[in-house]
């Protein structure tokens, strides 16, 4: 009963552990659930702003396309206005237009004059050392002599252009690479958290597997424990069992030497050893009977009687001997399959162990790669950082200065058209543009 019940304690422990154990899985099959959920929910989070990114990056691309179409278009028609005004046939045509006016003083310096007075201002206004240069040019050249100022000129508006199409490709390059560093470096910084994430939910899994495995240790031990308890406590049962057999076994022999003994001593005087019924005391049961010694000494009836009382004792002990093998047989069957059960659950336990083991390695491994994975991301944080520090300075410079400078060179390319245009022998050009606008203007002009 104490081994049953022990056994039964052992078992109902296992049960137990198994159902905490079981408890603990589902624990980790839902988290594992959950947190496929959540990084489910934010793949789709992030292919949906992937998709808003690609159409806003398609739509600004759409529109960078068309607006440079159209700065192409108007620099091209710029050009063609430029080259139109410009051509000897125009300043023929400008100059036959402009013998109408009655002009009675003509002053033969007045082109140069006036182109440099164009030159010295913007010049002035906008600290344009090229611009001061040619101005002094142009004062120092001789009338009629400005073919070599106006290919000055040409050359100069040519790198105006140049460098304007520079700080737009500077800025824009700008625009790019910090949007582009940045876009990055967010993404890494979100897997930076990701990661750590990843690396706290592994870490409480190996926690988890390790008390796992300590408990089933634990059971593991109990169970080989509980299993050599019984062995003792069997081993001790078979030694209380071959003492006793032997016991037995002596008794019997000594009981049938004294049979033996008996029947000699009966056969030697040829006596009848049987058994006869007890005395009976009929009138008084405390009165012994009387000693008659009639039959001459004879002890047949004594004799019969021990030797009938020796043999139900043989015979008890014969039983109590096949009884007890029989005892101790189904006691060993009993213990091999009690054994064999606890075997089995001892293969069990440690093939469990094996598991939760291989599992907290793997855990490990899992952890130990996503640390890797962290210290790497955090590294290209840190280097994509000081990418963008490093082209800070250069695009904050592009970023300040890009409309000022854009400005300045828009009056630079205005004031060498002005003085081009009056070098070559006609008006300035705001003067002209003005002039073939309105009618009424150039009535009075003429008149």
């Amino acid at each position: 009963m104490a081994t049953k019940s022990q056994e039964l304690a052992t078992l109902k422990s296992t049960l137990e552990n198994k159902q905490t154990s079981l408890g603990e899985t589902s624990k980790t099959l839902a988290d594992s659930e959950e947190e496929k959920a959540a990084t489910q929910k934010q793949l789709d989070d992030d292919e949906a702003f992937f998709e808003t990114t690609k159409d806003a990056c398609k739509s600004k691309a759409d529109a960078w396309a068309e607006r440079s179409r159209l700065r192409t278009e108007e620099l091209a028609g710029i050009n063609k206005a430029v080259e139109i005004l410009t051509s000897d046939e125009a300043s023929a045509t400008f100059g036959r237009a402009t013998s109408m006016f009655l002009q009675t003083s003509a002053d033969a310096e007045a082109p140069k004059n006036k182109a440099y007075t164009a030159l010295k201002a913007v010049a002035r206004k906008y600290h344009s050392l090229r611009l001061a240069a040619l101005a002094a040019t142009v004062k120092t050249t001789a009338t009629g002599h400005f073919n070599a100022v106006i290919k000055t000129v040409e050359k100069m508006i040519g790198e105006l252009r140049s460098e304007e199409q520079d700080d737009v490709d500077h800025r824009d390059w700008c625009q790019e690479q910090e949007n582009q560093m940045t876009n990055q470096k967010e993404d890494l910084n979100y897997k930076v958290g990701q990661t750590s994430a990843l690396i706290e939910r592994l870490t409480s899994k190996s926690d988890n597997l390790g008390t796992a495995i300590a408990s089933t240790e634990a059971e593991i031990l109990a169970t080989q424990e509980t299993m050599a308890e019984a062995m003792a406590t069997r081993n001790e049962e078979n030694a209380d069992f071959k003492a006793a057999l032997k016991d037995d076994t002596d008794a019997v022999a000594l009981l049938a030497s004294a049979l033996e003994a008996l029947n000699a001593y009966a056969k030697n005087n040829k006596l009848g050893l049987v058994q006869k019924k007890a005395p009976e005391y009929a009138v008084d049961p405390d009165k012994a009977p009387a000693a008659d010694f009639a039959d001459g000494g004879s002890h047949s009836s004594e004799s019969g009687g021990i030797t009938s009382i020796i043999g139900m004792i043989k015979e008890d002990l014969e039983n109590e001997i096949k009884e007890g093998k029989s005892a101790e047989a189904n006691a060993q069957a009993e213990f091999n399959t009690q054994r064999a059960e606890s075997l089995k659950t001892l293969g069990a336990l440690k093939e469990k162990k094996t598991n939760q083991e291989m599992q907290k390695a793997d855990t490990d491994q899992k952890t130990e790669d996503a640390e890797g994975v962290k210290s790497d991301t955090e590294t290209q944080s840190v280097e994509k950082q000081m990418e963008m520090d490093a082209i800070e300075p250069n695009c904050s410079w592009i970023k300040g200065a890009f409309a000022e400078r854009r400005t300045k060179r828009k009056a630079e390319i205005d004031g060498l058209y002005v003085a081009k245009q009056t070098l070559a022998g006609t008006k300035g050009s705001e003067e002209f543009l003005q002039e073939a606008s309105t009618k009424s203007f150039l009535q009075k002009r003429m008149a």
